[in-house]
């Protein structure tokens, strides 16, 4: 994966002196900042990035809201990492957290399609809307309402995008060998 401009500037500069904050201090930096922030707009900043709207405060603030929640989540990961060490499954979820987000919704309307064939062809599922399903993506179907339902779009999200990722990366080292063989 290519790196940023950030990243090289976090990585070469800041991050030296980051590490040698304690935790506790950092996270009451943080923690303030979100505080003074919310104090002063006297309300909880929600942003939409992806459909580039909700930005109320104006452009800066959704790049400051991002910033503290990367640092949040970047000091939570330090302190984890000994408690859970360098686990194949954690860098196979690490690794292609770009893939996630881009191919989750897949898999959810894989879940989706596989609750309405069950209700097409059983007497199970019988409140599932299929014209809800083909046109409110943000549509869930939930059996009896149970929102622990929510486990399986996780997993078929994870689980699609991963197979996904790796079959990109079959077809790229497909087409790598290919290329080496041609030009032989």
């Amino acid at each position: 994966m290519a790196d940023t401009g950030m990243d090289i500037f976090y990585k070469k500069i800041l991050e030296k002196y980051v590490d040698r904050i304690p935790s506790v201090v950092y996270f009451a930096i943080v923690f303030a900042a979100k505080l003074m922030i919310f104090l002063h707009y006297k309300t909880r900043l929600a942003y939409t990035p992806a459909w580039c709207n909700d930005f109320n405060q104006g452009p800066v603030m959704p790049i400051i809201i991002g910033f503290l929640g990367i640092a949040l989540w970047m000091r939570i990961a330090t302190i984890m990492e000994p408690v859970f060490g360098r686990k194949k499954w954690i860098n196979l979820l690490a690794d292609n957290t770009f893939s996630i987000m881009e191919n989750q919704f897949l898999g959810f309307l894989l879940v989706k399609v596989a609750f309405g064939t069950i209700a097409n062809g059983t007497k199970l599922f019988l409140k599932f809307d299929w014209s809800r399903c083909k046109s409110d993506i943000w549509w869930y179907y939930m059996p009896k309402d149970v929102e622990q339902t929510k486990i399986l779009y996780l997993l078929a999200a994870i689980f699609v995008a991963l197979l996904i990722q790796w079959i990109l990366t079959q077809v790229k080292k497909m087409g790598k060998n290919i290329f080496l063989y041609v030009r032989q």
